[in-house]
């Protein structure tokens, strides 16, 4: 599994992440409707890092929620699913601590 970009799916080894400047993510918009958007690719934040994510597994609320099954009460939407992810280091900004 890689990033789709211009329908041209990349490994994880690809140099061409780095020529990327857009990514792409289902969106949930609520009331159970979903969609696929485009954003800039990000700069890690202060202290933080960007991560190149490979792989994200959906659980059984984001799917249910997807499909409009289950309404969280507190869900601010738009927002991106998934919460398990696999993925590898792209950038670290200064001040990044880890424990």
């Amino acid at each position: 599994m890689g990033l789709v970009a211009n329908n041209t799916t990349l490994s994880a080894s690809d140099d061409m992440w780095n020529q990327l400047s857009n990514v792409r993510a289902i969106v949930f918009t609520g009331d159970g409707c979903h969609e696929m958007r485009t954003f800039p690719k990000p700069d890690p934040p202060e202290g933080g890092l960007l991560l190149k994510v490979e792989a994200v597994g959906m659980c059984g609320s984001d799917v249910a929620q997807m499909n409009g099954h289950l309404m969280v009460s507190n869900a601010v939407f738009p927002v991106v699913p998934g919460h398990e992810t696999i993925g590898r280091v792209d950038s670290i900004r200064v001040g990044l601590k880890l424990s």
